[in-house]
């Protein structure tokens, strides 16, 4: 065991800090800010992040029924993580669970040795909070806070213990002293018992035939069926080590279905990422995805969720806005005791609210409105303030403050952000809150229609997106909403107001529903546009023109680079005057295309520009001029091939019949004909390799060559080596 011995001066007066760092008994009284213990029936490893860690070695072996304590350090320390291994090498590398990350000394070294693992890890993620911030108030004493070089850390510890990347060891986090100053990162909540519980995970319960099709929308995704994946981490004998998120398992570029060698999903589905439309309802990567569409879509409903939920009874976050726990931030005092294979549930709340309380005056500046504990306060009121009590703003989540009363009966902000705009005199016994233009929160706009009848709408210039929030302030306070249906349109004038917005002139304006909520106004469209307005009695505005396209269930294109399903609409503005635009659908495993040709706004089938444009492809001239494009029920397949999709791992490329396909390219579906066809191989490094294929029937075969080492065939997807 080591010991840490800091002496500081802080304005004349001499203050110590003591931690150790060590192996301990389990049941030994925890004194530092990080513990981890582990009641698995086998030796562990415990690696840290080699960028931001401790003065502790970044791989710890812990023994079965035994702990470690890390000695964070008292100025704080940013972004880092703390993970499980385990089956490891005799310098607690080349793991069989859990070797995610490479250390560059290690791989230096010789103990170990890529390819890596996804990292799906059971993981506990924190920046630890500055205590001379707290103590001394001293806050030139903390660390630098990377992610914001121009500031210093606070003295808030913002951590992580949730399922939303996936798990491999069951696992707990219990929370000590932390002075009722823990507050939920997601809903802002107050949390008595901030906690997670996940004892009872189980790779073996992971779901094995989940649906992420996005309810539908996604059947294939470059040939892959959507609606049977398997979210299991197996490792080369087929046994499960670990469970993959549904986000995780669509974007994740390391781990293959059968071993590490072959890359992930994100590879193979042609390198989607958390903004990707095929994982973004999963990912729900904020904008675009509001966190109520998140918690009303798939993510929600996913096998994945339930599993972890209501099968496993774990109480993490499972995607980005779960009604659930494991991502909060708390005062830097506190201690996190992070158990491995729990044998018992945590404690519930190991600390009771003390009920002492100091009486505060509150100093509140005109126009702003001031909460305590839920509860409007005024302009000179004294109230009582108890241990972890809440202040904040009115209609504004963002701005809370937990405070907490220390030994000496003195108050000061605990947790959250807006703690460092507050004044707490404690020989005056007054807190200070800020003018109203430093917590003012701007309206939120929400506009919200049935875009499956066709409704378009603007906001003066802005093309609104269904359900999305808009700033008030991106708009002047007198704007115009206009709306198109078929050769329809309407329109309501709209006075944007701080807190609400009115309507005025327009035949529009009768057919809305404006609903004021807190800080946010949700403007509903009607079903249809009143019918005494169009174009044609409306001729000094100019309804955008739109190409929408028609398809079965099971195919999707690429019209140039945006990716267009049944029903989908993409502004003809979109594109310059004259171009030819490549239209690549897919279905199952076949894929097809054609040019088509733009010239002003005039839209044509570029003939014998591929084999979709002959084969049932529909180009229709609406009467609003718009144009419909049609897609076969069923794409046509060159005669005489057979197709194949390719799994290209990040930065490299092939080439096949003289056709370069990268990476990252939409369309990765070839069609290799009877007999031998040489595949191009460039590597990350530029490296080439030359491998003959052969394909006869429906079997392909490849020489036994440093060429073509390391191909694999599986579920009509070629799988490229990585190099």
């Amino acid at each position: 065991m080591r010991q840490l011995l800091q002496v500081v001066i802080y304005g004349g007066a001499l203050f110590s800090s003591v931690s150790f760092s060590g192996i301990v008994p389990s049941n030994t009284e925890q004194n530092v800010r990080l513990r981890i213990t582990n009641q698995c029936d086998t030796t562990l490893w415990i690696q840290q992040d080699y960028k931001n860690k401790t003065n502790d070695p970044i791989v710890i072996k812990i023994p079965a029924g035994t702990s470690y304590d890390y000695a964070i350090p008292d100025e704080g320390l940013a972004s880092t993580r703390f993970w499980p291994k385990s089956g490891c090498n005799d310098h607690g590398y080349n793991c069989a669970v859990g070797e995610s990350t490479g250390v560059p000394e290690a791989e230096k070294q010789g103990y170990q040795q890529g390819p890596y693992a996804p990292d799906i890890n059971s993981k506990f993620e924190a920046t630890f909070g500055c205590l001379p911030a707290i103590f001394n108030n001293n806050p030139s004493l903390c660390a630098a806070n990377p992610s914001d070089p121009a500031h210093r850390l606070n003295a808030e510890t913002w951590w992580n213990g949730s399922a939303v990347d996936g798990y491999t060891f069951p696992y707990s986090i219990t929370v000590r002293n932390h002075n009722s100053s823990c507050m939920d990162i997601i809903t802002g909540r107050v949390l008595s018992n901030p906690g997670v519980d996940c004892g009872k995970l189980s790779v073996s319960s992971c779901p094995s035939d989940a649906n992420l099709s996005t309810e539908g929308k996604y059947n294939v995704i470059n040939g892959i069926n959507m609606t049977h994946v398997n979210l299991q981490w197996v490792d080369k004998s087929g046994s499960p080590i670990g469970c993959f998120s549904p986000c995780s398992k669509l974007t994740t570029a390391q781990g293959s279905d059968d071993g590490r060698a072959l890359g992930g999903w994100r590879n193979v589905l042609g390198g989607i990422d958390p903004q990707s439309p095929q994982a973004q309802m999963y990912c729900c990567p904020t904008p675009p995805i509001t966190p109520e569409s998140c918690s009303a879509g798939p993510a929600a409903r996913s096998s994945y969720a339930t599993s972890v939920h209501a099968t496993q009874q774990c109480d993490a976050y499972t995607y980005a806005y779960d009604d659930a726990k494991g991502l909060a931030r708390c005062g830097s005092q506190t201690y996190f005791e992070v158990t491995l294979c729990p044998k018992t549930a945590p404690a519930a709340n190991p600390e009771p609210v003390p009920s002492a309380s100091v009486s505060m005056t509150m100093i509140i500046p005109s126009q702003v409105s001031v909460l305590l504990n839920g509860s409007t306060v005024n302009n000179n009121q004294i109230v009582p303030i108890t241990n972890g009590a809440v202040l904040g703003i009115a209609n504004d989540a963002t701005s809370r403050c937990t405070v907490g009363i220390n030994a000496q009966s003195q108050v000061s902000g605990f947790s959250g952000e807006w703690c460092g705009k507050l004044v707490f005199n404690n020989t005056n016994k007054t807190i200070t809150f800020p003018a109203a233009s430093a917590t003012s929160n701007p309206l939120k706009l929400q506009f919200n229609m049935n875009t499956s009848v066709g409704i378009t709408a603007y906001l003066n210039d802005t093309l609104l997106v269904n359900a999305t929030p808009l700033s008030a302030t991106d708009f002047a306070e007198n704007a115009k909403l206009k709306a198109y249906q078929s050769n329809k349109m309407g329109t309501c004038d709209l006075t944007i107001k701080s807190n609400t917005v009115e309507r005025g002139a327009g035949e529009l304006c009768s057919r809305l529903n404006i609903v004021n909520g807190s800080n946010k106004v949700d403007i509903y469209l009607p079903a249809d546009i009143p019918a005494m307005s169009t174009e044609s009695s409306t001729p000094e505005v100019s309804k955008p023109k739109y190409v929408v396209f028609g398809m079965n269930a099971d195919t999707y294109a690429y019209f140039k680079d945006d990716l267009v399903t049944n029903g989908s609409e993409i502004a003809l503005s979109h594109f310059s005057t004259k171009q030819d635009i490549d239209l690549i659908a897919y279905q199952n495993q076949k894929t097809a295309s054609c040019i088509i040709g733009k010239a002003g706004d005039t839209l044509s089938i570029v003939p014998n520009t591929g084999t979709l444009c002959h084969s049932g492809l529909v180009l229709i001239t609406q009467n609003n001029g718009s144009y419909y494009i049609g897609l076969p029920s069923l794409l046509p397949e060159p005669t005489g091939t057979k197709a194949y999709g390719l799994g290209i791992a990040q930065g490299m490329s092939v080439t096949i019949n003289n056709k370069v396909i990268a990476w990252n390219a939409p369309d990765k579906t070839v069609y290799l004909s009877e007999g031998v066809t040489n595949i191009r191989i460039t590597g990350a490094n530029k490296f080439v390799r030359d491998c003959p294929v052969s394909r006869y029937g429906v079997n392909l075969t490849w020489p036994q060559s440093v060429a073509c080492q390391g191909l694999v065939y599986n579920g009509g997807v070629i799988y490229f080596p990585a190099f």
